[in-house]
C-alpha cells in the first residue's frame, strides 16, 4: 500500500519511528560514492543532539575522518578501517569507536552497509578523552537485564567517564519485554537489527521490525515487547556521563 501513501513511519515532538519504505538516499562529502540515509539529526521537528545514519557503501568507496566522534557498526559486507598506523577489516556486527578529529579512513572491501552515530565530544576538566575502541557484538556475552535471562543487554563501549555516550544492544526472547515503562533525560537512537515487536512511545503503540529506526527524545515514555517466534535485537545509542547543563 506504500504507493497509496501508507506508511508505519510517524513523527511526534518526543519521538519518531522511521521505516525503510520511507528512506531517501542522499550524499555526504565525507562519504564520496556512498548512498547515505540520514535518519536522526538536530533539525526542526527532531531535536536530537546527535546524528544517526546508514552508509550504503559500494566496493571501493571510502570515508574520511570527522570533526565529531564516530561509532561505526557493520551491518553487512566488509570494511577496512585504517587508523593510528594499523588497518583492521570489520565484518558483520564488528564495530569501531573513533574519537573526534582522529585521522582515519574507512574503505569498503565489498558492498557494505554501516550504521553510524556521530556526536560532538563534550570535554570534562580532568577527564581524558577516549581513544580508538574496537569490538564485535556477537563476542560480547552480555548480562541479564534486571536479572531477566530472557532479556540480554550488551554494552559495546566501556562504561567510563571518558565516554559521553553509550551504544548497546538489547536482545529479547519471544514474549520478553522491558520490565517497566522508562522515562528519563537521556535520548535514544535505535536501529532494529533482528526480529519484531511492539514499541510503546508516549501513548502510541508501534509495530516494529528489522530495519526500522526510532528516535526517543528526553523524557519520552518508552517500553518494548518482543513478538514472533525468534529473538529480537536492537542497537541503541544514549548520551551519558555528562551534566545536562553542559
Amino acid at each position: 500500500m506504500k504507493h497509496l501513501g501508507q506508511t508505519r513511519s510517524a513523527l511526534h515532538g518526543s519521538h519518531a519511528v522511521i521505516t525503510p519504505e520511507t528512506f531517501v538516499r542522499t550524499a555526504l562529502a565525507e562519504w564520496p560514492g556512498s548512498a547515505i540515509v540520514l535518519h536522526i539529526a538536530p533539525v526542526v521537528g527532531l531535536g536530537a543532539r546527535f546524528v544517526q545514519f546508514t552508509a550504503e557503501m559500494p566496493a571501493g568507496a571510502q570515508a574520511t575522518e570527522s570533526v565529531y566522534q564516530r561509532f561505526a557498526f557493520v551491518l553487512s559486507g566488509e570494511v577496512d578501517v585504517a587508523v593510528g598506523g594499523e588497518t583492521r577489516t570489520l565484518r558483520e556486527y564488528d564495530y569501531v569507536y573513533l574519537p573526534a578529529g582522529e585521522k582515519h579512513m574507512l574503505t569498503a572491501k565489498t558492498d557494505a552497509r554501516v550504521s553510524v552515530f556521530e556526536k560532538p565530544y563534550q570535554t570534562v576538566e580532568g577527564v581524558q578523552a577516549p581513544g580508538v575502541y574496537w569490538g564485535n557484538e556477537r563476542e560480547n556475552p552480555g548480562y541479564p537485564f534486571e536479572g531477566d535471562d530472557h532479556l540480554i543487554a550488551r554494552k559495546l563501549l566501556p562504561d567510563e567517564p571518558a565516554f559521553d555516550f553509550m551504544v548497546s544492544t538489547m536482545s529479547f526472547a519471544p514474549g520478553a519485554s522491558l520490565p517497566y515503562a522508562e522515562v528519563h533525560y537521556m535520548e535514544h537512537g535505535l536501529l532494529m537489527l533482528e526480529g519484531e515487536g511492539l514499541y510503546k512511545l508516549e501513548e502510541n503503540y508501534y509495530p516494529v521490525t528489522a530495519g526500522d529506526i526510532i528516535w526517543m527524545g528526553a523524557h519520552c515514555p518508552q517500553w518494548y515487547g518482543a513478538l514472533g517466534r525468534n529473538w529480537s535485537k536492537y542497537l541503541l545509542y544514549k548520551d551519558m556521563n555528562r551534566h545536562p547543563l553542559g
